[in-house]
């Protein structure tokens, strides 16, 4: 009962996490400076709001974000799973055929690839044999990897929060062509 109820907070924090970081993915998804005339159109909440979600500082906490969502994913599939699988593979030399090739009738660069395979008994070619074995996960180690995982974001989103109502704070503050100078430079104020 305690797992279905651990699993089951677990994954609601994760998929808030994954909406709120969704959300802010669409806000700088398009991420290229706008053409200043357009820019100077928009209200000064707007222009604050397009500078301290499109900059590089903003654009790395999304990213940052994004990929603790991705892991969060990877990890409660894993868990879902319940096993991991190790892969080896190994290299296997084959041979087209032992029986020498007839070289009569080639000259130049087909006479010297005929004799070399002729002198290595034949053509041969190599592939890959691969074994893939289940193995067993620790539930509850990799269920604290999960949670560890939702923790982070949720911090990493709250910063996220923080840091891009402090720039809008600060951009509200100044001129629209000071605000646009930061946006093409990619920065916050």
């Amino acid at each position: 009962m305690t797992h279905n109820s651990n699993a089951g907070t677990l994954l609601a924090r994760l998929v808030m996490l994954c909406t709120a970081t969704s959300s802010l993915a669409l806000l700088s998804a398009c991420s290229s400076t706008m053409p200043q005339e357009e820019f100077l159109q928009l209200s000064p909440q707007a222009q604050a709001q397009v500078v301290c979600t499109e900059s590089d500082a903003a654009e790395r906490r999304v990213a940052e974000m994004q990929n603790m969502e991705r892991a969060a994913y990877k990890q409660q599939a894993l868990l879902d799973k319940g096993y991991r699988t190790h892969r080896s593979c190994r290299n296997v030399k084959n041979k087209t055929s032992e029986s020498k090739q007839d070289c009569g009738g080639a000259t130049g660069i087909e006479l010297q690839t005929c004799n070399i395979a002729n002198s290595f008994g034949g053509v041969s070619y190599s592939t890959q044999e691969c074994v893939e074995t289940p193995i067993p996960i620790d539930y509850t180690y990799e269920r604290d990897v999960l949670d560890r995982l939702v923790t982070s974001g949720e911090l990493a989103e709250a910063s996220h929060k923080k840091e891009t109502e402090a720039c809008l704070m600060r951009a509200y503050g100044a001129s629209a062509r000071v605000q646009y100078m930061y946006h093409e430079a990619g920065q916050e104020p």
